[in-house]
């Protein structure tokens, strides 16, 4: 199925969360906060990783700043005041490194999961080479989680391709095909950017997508 997110933050609450660059000792960030990534535009904006316990953090964003503190667990988190659409934004989080997030979309944020359906590529649809190469749509991108099985809910987990993924004729073709059609029309709509974060598994079974919590 395809689920707007109401607010980004909710991506916290399900912990898809992967460091930056394993270099960057200093500060971390999700590995959701990366080159091209989409805000969900007119919510507020969640910014969270990692630093050495008790550091102080300072993130700056679309003429923002604020700045937080890291707990005994290394783990901070911060909200940046809500934006209307529109981009590109520079992010900016610095505590003894800095590390900078280039090119950040404020518009649109979906998830998009499910199973084989919504797992089908866009490389396998009717004329796909007609279709991607009208796939010019710069302000699409999609973040297409790493595959993995834990027993418990994880911290970090990583993207296939470590990135959010621009669209483009030669990128498409591995976006999820429900996934880059809904987004097209949403984009082509709205005019804003679409960010899709596509976290479905071909022929895994329902109940495991569901909370382990009565």
């Amino acid at each position: 199925m395809t689920r707007r997110l109401s607010s980004i933050s909710a991506i916290v609450l399900s912990a898809i969360e992967v460091l930056v660059s394993p270099a960057s000792a200093d500060v971390e960030l999700a590995g959701l906060l990366v080159d091209h990534m989409v805000v969900q535009r007119d919510r507020m904006i969640p910014v969270w990783g990692w630093a050495m316990p008790g550091e102080s953090v300072s993130v700056r964003f679309a003429g923002q700043q604020k700045t937080a503190t890291a707990d005994e667990k290394g783990r901070r988190r911060m909200e940046l005041a809500a934006l209307p659409a529109g981009g590109p934004h520079e992010l900016e989080a610095e505590a003894g490194v800095k590390v900078t997030v280039n090119d950040v979309g404020v518009g649109e944020v979906w998830v998009c999961s499910g199973q084989s359906n919504m797992a089908f590529e866009f490389r396998g649809v009717l004329d796909a080479k007609k279709e991607a190469a009208e796939a010019n749509f710069p302000h699409i991108r999609m973040w297409h989680m790493r595959y993995g099985i834990a027993l418990e809910p994880q911290e970090r987990c990583g993207s296939l391709d470590g990135r959010w993924v621009v669209c483009s004729p030669a990128s498409a073709g591995s976006f999820s095909a429900v996934g880059y059609y809904f987004a097209r029309e949403l984009h082509r709509n709205l005019g804003v950017p679409i960010g899709m974060i596509h976290t479905s598994w071909g022929a895994t079974s329902a109940a495991q997508w569901t909370s382990s919590e009565k």
